[in-house]
């Protein structure tokens, strides 16, 4: 009954996905996939204005060269170091949580020695 579910929901996506694909193709929807629809993400080519703002983005990165006075190296400085301690913090917060995961009590391995012996099996003896 479970395998019967399974290979309906399966089905199910599988001609909504295509369904909505094919809608995609023709112009008739804007998201190519159910799940970027319900994400509410939309794939676009970049065209020659964002190709500008990327440039103009990578200008005004400042390289250690390219500073002048004591206060583009401060603010070049309070950048890479905010930056980097972000970055810092979310590893570390993502390796506090594992540490929580691996070490609590559900995730322990039982003694086979400890578990309960289950009862005899009945023996139904047809004469």
């Amino acid at each position: 009954r479970m395998f019967v579910m399974y290979i309906f929901c399966l089905v199910t996506n599988t001609v909504m996905t295509e369904i909505n694909f094919s809608r995609y193709l023709i112009g008739k929807s804007r998201f190519h996939s159910p799940l970027l629809l319900m994400c509410g993400v939309r794939l676009a080519n970049l065209d020659k204005e964002d190709y500008e703002i990327i440039d103009m983005r990578a200008e005004k990165m400042l390289s250690f060269r390219s500073i002048r006075n004591l206060q583009e190296l401060a603010h070049w400085m309070i950048e890479r170091v905010g930056s980097s301690l972000m970055n810092s913090l979310e590893v570390a917060a993502f390796f506090l949580q594992f540490l929580d995961w691996f070490y609590s009590s559900s995730n322990t391995p039982r003694s086979l020695t400890n578990q309960p012996i289950p009862p005899p099996p009945k023996i139904c003896v047809l004469l």
